[in-house]
């Protein structure tokens, strides 16, 4: 049996002898640099922008929705910005807290926000409790439908669907929600690199 039909006379695309995928060959514009910093800030950036791009899509072409296979990617997206975020505030908070570790390994999105909320409560990056409260609502929201591999997989490891209580969401809402999220994440990330840059300045 040929592995390779022939569709509508137009051959699939297919590996040969000596393919590489991270090669320098090809269109000169399109050659990615790869950011050797350490820190949270560039894959924060990308997987919200790359989530932004779907999203944007599902407004131009409404018809993408009949199939729903661009809100998986979409949706991990978000939530992968949404703990990547939450641990750049840990490893904020830690270092201005004097404590040598980063941020925790774990993907519990309430377990890290409740470190991160602890550290915002204690160092004050001009937010109230409302704010935090609200903070707390919509990640536990999030955590609740996806604890780390919801979006990424249709079953879960005792076999059951992945969003089996999450039959329909209106997408328009939900970006909504990430983008005020995304808002705070910003204000306080803000707030705690100016602090970070005074205590470097005059080592506190």
């Amino acid at each position: 049996m040929d592995l390779n039909p022939d569709l509508s006379g137009i051959p699939l695309p297919w590996p040969a002898k000596g393919d590489e995928l991270f090669g320098v060959d090809g269109n000169p514009h399109l050659q990615a640099t790869i950011s050797l910093r350490t820190d949270l800030i560039g894959h924060i950036e990308g997987y919200k922008r790359a989530g932004d791009l779907i999203f944007a899509e599902f407004h131009r072409s409404p018809r993408l929705l009949a199939t729903g296979y661009l809100v998986f990617p979409g949706v991990y997206l978000y939530r992968h910005f949404v703990e990547l975020s939450i641990k750049d505030i840990i490893a904020l908070g830690n270092y201005l807290e004097n404590d040598p570790s980063s941020y925790p390994a774990e993907h519990d999105l309430d377990a890290l926000w409740s470190l991160a909320r602890g550290l915002i409560e204690r160092l004050g990056p001009g937010c109230t409790e409302d704010d935090l409260d609200a903070m707390t609502r919509l990640i536990a929201q999030l955590n609740a439908i996806d604890p780390g591999n919801a979006f990424r997989y249709p079953m879960t490891r005792d076999q059951r669907p992945s969003l089996s209580t999450l039959p329909t969401f209106n997408l328009e809402q939900f970006k909504s929600g990430i983008e005020k999220m995304s808002g705070f994440f910003d204000g306080a990330r803000s707030m705690l690199g100016e602090y970070k840059s005074t205590k470097d300045s005059i080592g506190w």
